[in-house]
């Protein structure tokens, strides 16, 4: 449904794109993803087809809001390093 889509929150994700060729471990997502947590750094999500037929592949997706008996919490931003002047 467009109009559904149009009011969903957008996610935008900051910072570069990993390497295609030499893609980080675990999630692929998780350099650049807010809700990241320590699993999606080792740890590749396995997929989750929700009640409306999408395939996801995220670690909340397929645990909840709490993941392992953790509660799921923002990662910390990485600030640039700004080289000297």
């Amino acid at each position: 449904d467009p109009t559904e889509q149009r009011r969903r929150t957008r996610v935008v994700l900051g910072g570069d794109i990993p390497s295609p060729a030499d893609p980080p471990a675990g999630c692929r997502f998780h350099t650049r993803c807010v809700y990241a947590m320590e699993i999606c750094r080792s740890v590749d999500p396995e997929p989750y087809t929700t009640g409306e037929g999408t395939t996801v592949y995220c670690h909340l997706h397929t645990e909840g809001p709490t993941l392992h008996g953790q509660p799921v919490t923002l990662a910390p931003r990485r600030e640039p390093v700004v080289p000297p002047a």
